[in-house]
């Protein structure tokens, strides 16, 4: 008798606890309202401009929303098609409308590539949005002139000392570049530069002045100045001139 009185015990429980979970899984599963939006939003990408920040590129991006918001994941895929980089923002973040975020194009120190990057926007629930093809050229570096800065002594036979060259540079592409190594030669004789660990930073359609402390002497005379400029192990300017020290 104790045996069928467990048994019955036993599966009535067993019942119980079935029906349980059964409606607990037939539940609706909750979502906080500022996690979703409504079926009526809208998401654009208002503007964007590429920017440097401590040597590493980013993508400065402007969202804007029509309607209710909720919570969104912004990508930025490369050319190659890889993500570059993840942005999330929640409904209180728009709340007026609008946000701008930055979003990594290049690691520390490298020049972005050219070619079609592509933002998308995602909802909660990884559901596209919206999607926005951005193609840039790339940088376009171009040396306008260089000054050397010199002192020549002596009567018959001068000597001119060279203290410092300045490398006048603009970019007239649509990407930043970030100059990483220089490279002189008069003469075909590389220049002794003096140690610098500084990286140049020119944003596109703007203009920088590069200034290179130098040592050594030349008799007084014609000589070609050549200039290389690297970005990432590669040659983005080159400049030739002749130039008289006397």
């Amino acid at each position: 008798m104790k045996n069928l009185i467990f048994l019955f015990i036993l599966i009535f429980t067993i019942l119980f606890c079935y029906c349980t979970s059964t409606e607990e899984y037939n539940k609706e599963i909750y979502v906080p309202p500022e996690l979703t939006s409504t079926p009526s939003v809208e998401y654009m990408i208002e503007k964007y401009k590429p920017i440097v920040k401590d040597y590493v590129p980013y993508l400065k991006v402007k969202i804007l929303v029509k309607g209710e918001p909720g919570y969104i994941k912004i990508s930025l895929s490369a050319p190659d098609g890889s993500t570059l980089d993840d942005r999330y923002l929640s409904k209180t973040d728009l709340v007026d409308g609008t946000e701008t975020i930055v979003l990594q194009m290049a690691e520390y120190g490298e020049t972005p590539v050219a070619g079609i990057y592509v933002l998308r926007i995602f909802d909660y629930w990884g559901n596209l949005l919206h999607t926005k093809n951005l193609e840039f050229s790339g940088a376009q570096l171009r040396i306008r002139n260089i000054d050397v800065d010199y002192e020549c002594h002596g009567i018959l036979m001068k000597t001119c000392d060279i203290y410092e060259i300045r490398i006048n540079v603009e970019n007239k592409g649509d990407l930043p570049v970030i100059i990483d190594d220089i490279k002189i030669y008069i003469d075909n004789q590389e220049v002794y530069m003096l140690p610098s660990f500084v990286k140049y930073v020119i944003l596109p359609n703007d203009y920088k002045e590069i200034k290179i402390a130098t040592e050594g002497s030349l008799p007084s005379d014609i000589y070609t100045f050549t200039i290389y400029l690297y970005s990432n192990q590669k040659i983005v300017a080159k400049y030739s001139t002749k130039i008289k020290l006397k």
